[in-house]
């Protein structure tokens, strides 16, 4: 499936460019093909490409396409899951581990999968070696989508801070982000 171009509305705010789709599925499909093109160069030049995997609704149109696309380099691909619930076990239906292994790793084999184990005991060390984990592989891209209240992962827009020092942490998430969480469940 290709995105018509009469699908989309485009235009310029700064140096960002923006594409709106008529809908989920061109947005996804658009998305999928974009972040194909990425992993594509990128594995021209190395033999380890290293992104980030959200998920949430949103997601799932741009993850069917791309998991189906032929000829990515998966085999290069160490791909690294953005964010997770404390206490939340893998089966649970809300498990963004368990989501990303439905619709992403059990559908390809990549080079590695990086998940984060939101049952361990010590949720705080798991965030400092995530995090450390994170930087020795120096993400190149990252697949995300911005909640209904504006969150990236579960950086609510009231406590985000971009100078925090901490790149993975325990978060309290606010009642507009849970609602959205519950919805989509």
């Amino acid at each position: 499936m290709a995105v018509a171009e009469e699908n989309k509305k485009s235009f310029q705010v700064g140096a960002m460019h923006i594409e709106i789709y008529a809908d989920r599925a061109s947005m996804g499909f658009a998305a999928a093909s974009a972040a194909a093109d990425v992993m594509k160069q990128l594995a021209t030049t190395s033999d380890l490409v290293t992104g980030i995997f959200a998920t949430g609704a949103s997601q799932l149109d741009t993850l069917d396409p791309l998991t189906r696309m032929p000829g990515l380099p998966w085999e290069k691909i160490r791909g690294f899951h953005l964010d997770e619930y404390v206490g939340l076990p893998l089966d649970h239906i809300a498990s963004f581990r368990g989501y990303l292994r439905k619709n992403l790793t059990n559908k390809v084999t990549m080079k590695e999968f990086n998940e984060i184990d939101g049952t361990a005991p010590d949720p705080n060390e798991v965030c400092r070696e995530y995090s450390e984990k994170l930087r020795r592989s120096d993400p190149q891209f990252c697949l995300l989508g911005i909640g209904e209240n504006g969150h990236i992962a579960f950086n609510d827009p009231a406590v985000a801070d971009f100078n925090d020092p901490l790149d993975v942490k325990v978060v309290e998430l606010d009642g507009t982000c849970k609602r959205q969480q519950v919805a989509e469940a």
